[in-house]
């Protein structure tokens, strides 16, 4: 049987959960990730959140069982409309990956993008261009 206590309780924890702004857990858009067998590279997982000012791209990428030394290149996301068109592309490389234990290292990227995007892709490239 519950008691007072536990009904006041229930219904405060209820009233803050409504409370809750809405912007707390931004809408999350499908990623595509495109992994190719050779890839040195897995993509472990990849979330995008539409976000005031763009999209926040973030992810987990682990060194193949195999891979040993350092990992060249980096990954290219694409923001791309329903119908297939591509309004942005940038690279990004990960953070530094240990060479034992988890062998997996966190990339984030945020996108500048105005517009509809109805999806993010993923795909590693072997070589990042430096900008200049």
């Amino acid at each position: 049987m519950k008691t007072i206590y536990h009904l006041v309780r229930n219904a405060a924890l209820a009233a803050s959960l409504a409370a809750f702004p809405a912007f707390a857990s931004a809408p999350e858009l499908p990623v595509h990730a495109v992994v190719e067998v050779s890839s040195p590279v897995s993509v472990e997982w990849v979330h995008a959140h539409l976000a005031r000012d763009g999209i926040n791209v973030s992810g987990f990428v682990k060194r193949a069982p195999m891979q040993f030394g350092t990992v060249p290149g980096g990954l290219e996301v694409s923001a791309r409309l329903a119908d297939g068109r591509i309004v942005a592309t940038q690279l990004v490389r990960w953070n530094a990956m240990p060479r034992k234990g988890g062998r997996g290292a966190a990339f984030t990227l945020r996108m500048p993008v105005q517009g509809n995007v109805a999806a993010i892709e993923v795909r590693y490239v072997s070589a990042v261009a430096s900008a200049s």
